[in-house]
């Protein structure tokens, strides 16, 4: 400091005095970032699974000479598998305070929760910086959710026997988390539990009502429904139940609708009594 106090003084006796403190605070700008360098910075960046995640890196102050740096990965949720995690080096040219990370992520289609990963700084290869200590999070987004169809495996049933109609819901890919599928339940039969029929199913729940649901734990894609009509002595026609899909979280769906048919066994059989089989033509 008593150098640059001793130049002062003799820039002084040379130059107006504007100038002379203009040039000795331009002087220790310049001895400062050569000093202390610029600071890295880094952005947190998402994309969704096979786009790229584009982490923005700042120096601050821009570059006073060439500055050329190794960023290193670390995986949190992701693995070696859902990105590209070979290390990358950056060079800043001289002015520049801006550059970008470009990782590369995979596409599957596996439905599965969002995934992270972490960027630093792994070296200084050329040029002088001053705080390295930034990290950043990757996120790779989930873009696998599943679609929901119904099938009808058996659509005929008969209170008769008490002979059985079936529908299957199905996801159109694996899930590494589980799944609650809603359905709306429709037709001409009521939808009282035990009134009509019952529904029935390894991870479906119904008390009653036209709402269902059916549970998927992970890995699961296929769930069947199982219809038993209650056998009972009303004459009532065929009845019908539709089964369609309703919205929900994780998945998504159209409008996919089955209906099973309840074949009616009370039709009345008709006999005729004599009530009265005596007549006569007197009186």
């Amino acid at each position: 400091m008593k150098m640059i106090q001793d130049t002062s003084r003799l820039v002084g006796a040379l130059w107006p005095a504007g100038l002379c403190w203009y040039i000795v605070t331009v002087s220790l700008l310049l001895v400062s970032a050569s000093s202390f360098g610029q600071d890295v910075t880094i952005d947190n960046a998402a994309a969704n699974e096979g786009e790229n995640v584009n982490f923005t890196v700042t120096l601050n102050p821009a570059a006073i000479d060439d500055v050329t740096i190794t960023f290193t990965f670390t995986n949190v949720s992701a693995d070696g598998t859902d990105y590209t995690s070979t290390d990358i080096q950056l060079t800043f040219l001289t002015g520049e305070s801006s550059n970008n990370i470009i990782v590369p992520t995979t596409e599957d289609t596996l439905d599965e929760l969002d995934e992270t990963f972490t960027v630093s700084v792994g070296s200084v290869d050329s040029g002088t910086v001053g705080d390295i200590s930034d990290t950043a999070t990757g996120t790779i987004l989930n873009d696998d959710a599943p679609t929901v169809t119904i099938a009808g495996t058996d659509l005929t049933s008969a209170e008769a026997g008490t002979a059985t109609g079936t529908v299957t819901v199905n996801l159109s890919n694996s899930s590494t988390v589980a799944k609650t599928v809603n359905l709306t339940l429709g037709g001409t039969a009521s939808t009282g539990l035990g009134t009509d029929y019952n529904l029935s199913g390894t991870g479906v729940t119904w008390t009653g009502g036209t709402s269902l649901t059916v549970n998927f734990p992970a890995g699961t894609t296929s769930r069947p429904i199982l219809l038993t009509p209650v056998d009972d002595s009303l004459d009532e026609g065929d009845e019908t139940v539709s089964f369609t899909t309703a919205n929900g979280t994780g998945y998504t769906h159209g409008s996919t609708s089955q209906t099973i048919t309840i074949t009616d066994d009370d039709a009345p059989t008709v006999t005729i009594a004599g009530t009265d089989l005596t007549s006569a033509e007197a009186g």
